[in-house]
């Protein structure tokens, strides 16, 4: 969202062709993935020209909230929205494929702003209630 690139999830769940299916609906450019998924990444992303690969080791998620922000942070991240911008689409997920290729479902920076918001408001209404936990799954059940 802050850098402005759109990212897509893509499930590994999905074969060869429906990776590149995705790949193609969304022109993705740059495709990360884990040594875990090299494989199956690179001969989906190597079928699409213009796909770059890079893998990317797993990081420690709970070091990295420990360690303090860059200094020039400002430098690279840009901060302000115009209304354009949070119509913009900022991830994109996909639907599970069960009757053909999965399909591609764009969520704006709009969105994603407006469900951070209802966690926020849960909370202040409910401080001691704690709200989100590892293991729970989410369903989205308003319009997208």
């Amino acid at each position: 969202m802050k850098l402005r690139f759109t990212l897509l999830a893509v499930s590994p769940r999905n074969s060869e062709a429906a990776i590149v299916n995705l790949l193609e609906k969304t022109n993705s450019k740059v495709f990360f993935t884990s040594p875990k998924y090299k494989a199956i990444a690179k001969s989906a992303s190597v079928k699409i020209e213009g796909v770059s690969l890079i893998v990317v080791n797993p990081f420690d998620i709970e070091a990295l909230l420990n360690q303090p922000l860059n200094d020039r942070q400002n430098e690279f991240i840009d901060t302000s929205f115009t209304e354009k911008d949070l119509d913009k689409p900022a991830l994109i997920i996909h639907s599970s494929g069960s009757t053909n290729y999965p399909k591609p479902i764009y969520l704006t920076n709009r969105y994603i702003l407006n469900i951070c918001g209802v966690f926020k408001l849960c909370k202040e209404q409910n401080p001691h209630l704690d709200l989100v936990k590892q293991s729970d799954v989410f369903l989205i059940c308003v319009p997208l």
